[in-house]
């Protein structure tokens, strides 16, 4: 029965930190009998994608008729610079570690700390 409660306990615990994540991604809804994806500005036949990569999004349209929106690179999620760094959009939506002063100068930075 311990084992049980430490179970539940760990589970609701975890059920509240979902409100302190960030999310790269998010699904639309399928759309039984469709041919496309729609989603803002961006039509997809059934099991096509496309990477924008002015906004950094990719678009999927899976063949249930749901859309899946992914943030690329600087947007796939939440980054902190280091200290006295900055961050810029790279080519193709990668991101560069620069310094917070002079925005020409690169930043070197310990990726795994």
């Amino acid at each position: 029965m311990i084992m049980a409660d430490r179970i539940v306990w760990t589970l609701l615990f975890l059920c509240n930190l979902i409100q302190f994540s960030n999310s790269s991604c998010m699904r639309t809804m399928p759309q039984p009998g469709t041919m496309q994806c729609v989603y803002k500005n961006v039509t997809l036949p059934l099991g096509h994608s496309y990477t924008d990569y002015t906004n950094c999004i990719e678009h999927s349209c899976s063949s249930d008729g749901s859309m899946t929106i992914c943030g690329i690179g600087i947007h796939a999620g939440v980054m902190l610079p280091p200290d006295g760094c900055a961050i810029l959009k790279g080519e193709k939506c990668a991101f560069e570690f620069v310094s917070a002063r002079d925005q020409t100068i690169k930043c070197e930075a310990d990726i795994f700390g």
